[in-house]
């Protein structure tokens, strides 16, 4: 649907008279007042639209050249990089919870991971397939046993993105209280 230039451009000093009242507003907001921030709010709902509809016309108008497109004065939206690996996160410890034989292991945020797994091993001196799945979370931390039937349980930490997986951190192992 093509937009009409008449349904896009409203005068100059209607477009100046709302940046001037925006602008106003955003001072008058700063001490957090709610009478204040609710006009900002109003103010922002009248410059939005037709922010909005210059920025559509622009990109009709610019039809894909780049040229255009960044001589236009709107801010350019960048692609995404992919991740192309996934770092091993780096251990923070233990942190002992009021929890019997609960601890809180934390680890280092790694770009690009979505998830983390974390495994756990009674045996850590066995190979890989002693590993098992405890917790899948988001954020870097959980809630892990500190022992099972009086056995030290080693853990470890994986971060998984949306199409790869990193390498596991370094094994660690709580201390006993």
């Amino acid at each position: 649907m093509a937009i009409h230039i008449s349904q896009v451009w409203t005068s100059l000093a209607e477009l100046l008279a709302l940046t001037t009242d925006l602008n106003k507003k955003n001072v008058a907001a700063l001490d957090r007042g709610r009478a204040a921030c609710a006009l900002k709010q109003v103010a922002i709902d009248a410059f939005n639209p037709i922010i909005s509809r210059i920025a559509a016309h622009v990109n009709s108008v610019a039809a894909g050249d780049t040229t255009k497109l960044i001589t236009s004065g709107f801010p350019m939206a960048r692609r995404a990089e992919p991740y192309n690996s996934l770092a091993a996160p780096s251990t923070k410890g233990y942190h002992y919870t009021g929890h019997e034989n609960k601890v809180l292991f934390r680890w280092e945020r790694v770009p690009g991971a979505l998830v983390y797994v974390v495994e756990g091993n009674a045996t850590p001196d066995v190979g890989r397939e002693a590993w098992q799945r405890v917790a899948i979370t988001s954020r870097p931390k959980a809630v892990v046993d500190r022992t099972a039937d009086g056995r030290i349980i080693a853990y470890r930490v994986r971060a998984i993105g949306s199409k790869l997986q990193g390498p596991a951190s370094q094994v660690t192992m709580p201390k006993a209280a």
